[in-house]
Order: structure tokens, then C-alpha cells, then sequence
């Protein structure tokens, strides 16, 4: 399932209460096609991290009206504005990587060694293209070197701190255990189950939970939603059933823009082990 850095995201807002999604009229078409409506419920505020304030103005002002946005919005903004989607996603990565420096997750003191390898390897490199073009030997080390030069570099800019490294082996732990945790669903303790947030945090990190013999009905789901607290059952449709009209429509607003991640957990890799960056909301 792609995209699931930007669902998790979504639902911890709804779970938050900042925001709520309702399905719009879908006059009998296709699954993929029917529109569904993300509102503000309330404004964003201190209590939410930077990057969970520009996610809500990235949908809620910048694509949609100031109020709501709904996935045809989306699909239809990203194929128009394509660059400026792309940009302003990459904005709010940005924002989740500010976010973990602020907690403390990166060691900075290393950047600087990190900044003076990089400009080596650009050296090193541009000298051993002129070697290589003159046939000397030495060009193939130097370039072989100047890539170890740009990796630690790299490295060294993104380094964790003793304490983002802790929190990184927490957050590969929690992802194991959720690889392999079974979850119980049954209708006599599905409202009591939906406090528990662990399925937001680990869908963040790229582990969604499909739920074994899971009887599943979208009108059922759907009403379930607006009644109970709905991040739950909107995290149902999104992860079990393939051909539900919710997973369907966001799936394909979002599917196709780079605008997201790839690749699992890739939020945790970047954040120094925090809380699955957006996905987790507060690291």
C-alpha cells in the first residue's frame, strides 16, 4: 500500500480531533472515483508539531478551499500543479526533519566534518576525472576513495545522537513486535480497542495490520466511522479491503506524485527513531 506515511498522518489528526473525513456524493461510480472530504474540525495550534501544522495548511488552504479538501481536489491539484505538490511535500519533510533536530534526534556537532567531506569528494572527484582522461591509473582509487568520502559525509550530516540512536533501536523493536502482533477486533471490544493508537503508530513506520477472518462491510464501516472514533474504522477501510471506495480514492489522489516516502519506514530512518515522523505525529 503506498502512500501510508501521509494515511498515518491523516488519521492521527482525526484522532487528534483536528480534522474529519466524510464521504461525498458518489452518484453510483466507480470505487476510485468517489470523492471523500477531509474538514478542519478545529484550527491547528502549540499543542502540534510544525510539520503537523503545515501538513493540515498543505491540504486544507493550499490545496482545498480554507475549510476542506476533498481527494478530487487533490488528484486534480496534483495533476495541474504537479511541481508545486511535489514542493510542497518536500517542504513538509523538511518540517518532520526540523522537528526531530529540535528533539534532540541528530548529533549536530558533526555536521561541519560532514559539510568539509563532501566538498572533498566534489574535489577529489573532479580531479580524478581529469586523471582518468589522461589514462592515469590513479583515477580509479581516487574515485573509489572520493565515494567513501561522500557516503560517511552524508552520514555524518544525518548523524543520530546517543539519544536519537536509542530511540531508533525503540522504534525497530516496536515495528517487530507490530510485524507480528495480532489484532482482536471482535465486535464486543472494537469501541474499548479504538483508544489504542499503536495500529497509527506502526502504519507510519510502513506496518499495516490486516486483520485475519475480518468481516468486512463498507456501509457498515463507513457509518461506524461518523459514529465511533472514526480514525479507527477509516484505518480499516484503508488496510483491509483492496476494493473499498475509500482506499480506492485516496490511493488514487495521492498515488503517482512522489509526494510521500517510499519504502517502508523510511519516516524512522530519517528521524533519528522518532515516531514515525508524520505518520506518528509526536515522535
Amino acid at each position: 500500500m503506498g502512500n501510508v506515511h501521509i494515511f498515518a498522518t491523516i488519521l492521527d489528526l482525526v484522532r487528534k480531533g483536528y480534522l474529519k473525513i466524510h464521504k461525498g456524493e458518489d452518484n453510483n461510480e466507480k470505487p476510485e472515483d468517489v470523492d471523500y472530504v477531509i474538514s478542519r474540525v478545529r484550527e491547528a495550534d502549540d499543542s502540534l508539531l510544525s510539520h503537523e501544522r503545515f501538513f493540515i495548511n498543505l491540504l486544507i488552504n493550499e490545496i482545498g478551499n480554507g475549510h476542506s479538501v476533498s481527494t478530487r481536489e487533490i488528484q486534480s491539484f496534483s495533476k495541474h500543479n504537479g511541481s508545486r505538490f511535489i514542493n510542497l511535500f518536500s517542504e513538509w519533510r523538511n518540517k518532520i526533519k526540523q522537528d526531530a533536530v529540535s528533539k534532540g534526534y541528530y548529533d549536530k556537532s558533526k555536521t561541519k566534518i560532514g559539510a568539509i567531506l563532501i566538498l572533498a569528494f566534489i574535489a577529489l572527484l573532479i580531479l580524478n576525472i581529469f586523471a582518468l582522461a589522461y589514462g592515469i591509473f590513479f583515477g580509479i582509487a581516487g574515485t573509489v576513495i572520493a565515494v567513501i568520502l561522500f557516503v560517511y559525509g552524508v552520514a555524518l550530516l544525518n548523524w543520530r545522537s546517543d539519544y536519537g540512536y536509542q530511540q531508533y533501536k525503540k522504534w525497530k523493536k516496536f515495528k517487530k513486535y507490530m510485524k507480528s502482533y495480532k489484532v482482536d477486533l471482535s465486535n464486543k471490544d472494537i469501541e474499548e480497542y479504538s483508544s489504542d493508537i499503536s495500529l497509527i503508530y506502526a502504519l507510519s513506520l510502513g506496518v499495516d495490520k490486516k486483520i485475519d477472518d475480518f468481516n468486512f462491510d463498507e456501509t457498515t464501516y463507513l457509518n461506524k466511522a461518523y459514529s465511533y472514533n472514526g480514525w479507527l474504522f477509516w484505518y480499516l477501510l484503508l488496510t483491509n479491503n483492496d476494493n473499498n471506495s475509500f482506499q480506492k480514492s485516496m490511493n488514487k489522489s495521492f498515488g503517482g506524485s512522489n509526494a510521500s516516502y517510499s519504502g517502508s519506514g523510511s519516516f524512522s530512518s530519517g528521524g533519528g527513531g522518532g515516531a514515525g515522523g508524520g505518520g506518528a505525529g509526536g515522535f
